[in-house]
């Protein structure tokens, strides 16, 4: 036999059939324009697109492809998600709400960028919009695990923190912001068995690395508060308080920390919440502040004028004593400060752009008439005048 008799042969001979079942019910006769068995796709297609319902199979045997065709399939499950809702992996419950959109993304970002992310990430009441069905006890363990997923995840490979990266790299200001959270872990450590402090500006551009080491220095050390408690009624006399960090607790012999009020909270189950802190700061900085913050007098042995005001402030002002003569210590000393504004309901620094801001607002709340930007710190120093004139 010639090799056209050979192609010929195998060209009436196709080594490849399909099965069409067209998913019919029980009793249904098939149509005739559809046969049981194809031999090319384009038959096949053809039958698809006529009925909806069929389904096609590949096969080497004419046989078998037509029992497929002639038997009862069992109808597909539905595959829409109004039909059928997906179950979520792990068996979790899926959410309810549908995805962000770009412009959503975008304006989140923008939060992002201007805001305190860690802040909004750790706060429960964000987690019980999502999961309105958890328990509170839940909702706080997820804002727990998130931020601490969002403040100490470290890289694959270096297995470095974010603040690892921050403190090589020399941005004092991220390092900042890190350290200010509590839950922020200052002692992991990287693949070479480094901590933040110890990889300081190791990767640190420009001339002013000497200066950021330091500023970075002073902040990677253990930051240590300061703060006056007193109770809320008012009846008894406000309390200075021994210097303490949150990554070490309360002096031996006091109470954890549980209030979220200030970075150390209040004594579990005392009357006393915390009124004014300075901080953070090192541990050698504050015993200098509480010591001069607890007696004026002690900074020097003469009894100068100024030691002289000092204490009759803080002896004879009840309401804002304290508060005075931390507030111009802070100053002084370069530290942080918050106290608490009863007209506010809010521990912060008046006097900061943000105490600002907010003094604003609640005056526009109050009604009263719309100050400029340029008023607003004549009008803290017009308060703080007469708050020094009682």
């Amino acid at each position: 036999m010639s090799e056209g008799d050979d192609a010929r042969s195998a060209g009436n001979h196709p080594s490849t059939f399909y099965g069409v079942n067209l998913g019919l019910p029980e009793g249904a006769q098939r149509p005739e324009d559809v046969p049981l068995v194809c031999t090319s796709i384009q038959e096949v297609q053809a039958a698809v697109r006529t009925h909806k319902t069929a389904r096609f199979k590949q096969f080497t045997c004419r046989e078998l492809a037509a029992v497929y065709s002639g038997q009862r399939l069992e109808p597909a499950e539905p595959t829409s998600p109004a039909a059928a809702p997906a179950a979520a992996a792990g068996g979790e419950k899926p959410s309810p709400f549908r995805n962000p959109t770009r412009p959503e993304f975008q304006a989140f970002r923008s939060l992002v960028e201007h805001g305190d992310e860690a802040a909004a990430v750790a706060e429960p009441g964000f987690f019980r919009i999502l999961y309105p069905d958890d328990e509170p006890e839940v909702a706080s363990a997820r804002a727990r695990r998130v931020t601490d997923l969002y403040l100490n995840v470290p890289t694959k490979g270096t297995y470095e923190t974010p603040l690892h990266l921050a403190s090589k790299l020399g941005h004092v200001e991220v390092v900042r912001e890190l350290v200010r959270h509590p839950a922020c872990k200052r002692d992991v450590r990287n693949k070479f068995g480094e901590t933040p402090e110890q990889v300081i500006c190791k990767q640190s551009k420009g001339g002013e690395s000497a200066d950021a080491a330091r500023q970075l220095a002073f902040l990677l050390q253990d930051p240590y508060y300061v703060q006056v408690l007193a109770d809320a009624d008012g009846c008894e006399p406000p309390v200075l308080a021994p210097p303490c960090s949150p990554q070490q607790g309360r002096p031996v012999g006091e109470s954890p920390v549980q209030s979220p009020d200030s970075p150390l909270g209040s004594p579990v189950g005392s009357p006393l919440r915390p009124r004014a802190w300075a901080g953070p700061m090192p541990r050698q900085l504050a015993d200098e502040f509480h010591r001069r913050w607890r007696s004026p007098l002690s900074v020097s042995p003469l009894r100068s004028r100024k030691a002289h005001a000092l204490d009759d402030v803080r002896l004879s002002d009840a309401s804002k004593g304290w508060e005075r003569v931390g507030r111009g210590l802070a100053s002084e000393l370069a530290v942080e400060w918050r106290e608490y504004w009863p007209f506010l309901d809010r521990h912060l620094d008046i006097g900061s752009q943000a105490g600002l801001q907010a003094l604003e607002e609640h005056l526009h709340r109050q009604g009263c008439a719309v100050l400029d930007t340029q008023s607003l710190p004549v009008l803290f120093q017009t308060l703080r005048r007469a708050e020094c004139g009682r």
